[in-house]
């Protein structure tokens, strides 16, 4: 098994991305930083092969495969960046803390689609959720938006096919007190997955 990103980590926040580097060690998985895929066809002969470019020095390999699991890239909407919604990377350029846009102030933004240093989770639009609704209500009365997120968000990590860890943090990935709480090995992991899967199944 490999695992094949443009990027230089696997996750942004850096004690996630140590522990599942370590993980993929353990386990044998073969992580290929720095590769774009860039084309995926199929030969004659039945043989599928996927074609990746070295994001630093432009190399081209091709590279077989039996099955493949691939996370396309986004692009924000044109008529966003065009009205000056958006930052260098696409994203709504908002206060983190507020959620409110730095430049319209009519505008709020929660989820996938913000700016700032934070993994884009579920757990992270719902704590996201009270704060603009404040915020829009203030706004809408002509009073300043009081309400602050601290940036937390929550992401589980699968070790295996019953057993799980967990990473929280706040903003610019500073880890949250809940950060990694259970091992990701053991009893323990087995239990938090559990934990894990009723907590999906009732969102």
């Amino acid at each position: 098994m490999q695992y094949w990103t443009p990027n230089k980590e696997i996750f942004q926040f850096p004690y996630a991305n140590e522990v599942a580097l370590d993980m993929c060690h353990k386990r044998g998985v073969e992580v290929m930083f720095g590769w774009e895929l860039t084309k995926v066809h199929e030969e004659s002969h039945g043989r599928k092969v996927g074609t990746f470019k070295n994001v630093d020095t432009g190399a081209i390999i091709e590279k077989d495969f039996t099955t493949m699991s691939i996370n396309p890239p986004s692009k924000p909407n044109q008529f966003l960046v065009d009205a000056g919604v958006t930052d260098h990377e696409g994203l709504v350029d908002v206060n983190k803390y507020t959620l409110q846009h730095r430049k319209f102030e009519n505008i709020f933004a929660i989820g996938d689609c913000i700016s700032g240093k934070t993994t884009r989770t579920m757990a992270a639009g719902i704590s996201q959720n009270p704060i603009v609704k404040n915020n829009v209500l203030r706004y809408l009365h002509g009073k300043e938006p009081n309400a602050l997120w601290d940036g937390y968000s929550w992401m589980p990590f699968l070790t295996g096919q019953r057993s799980a860890a967990g990473f929280s943090h706040l903003h610019d990935f500073e880890p949250a007190p809940t950060n990694h709480s259970w091992p990701a090995y053991g009893l323990m992991s087995r239990l938090y997955f559990r934990r894990v899967n009723k907590t999906w199944s009732q969102k």
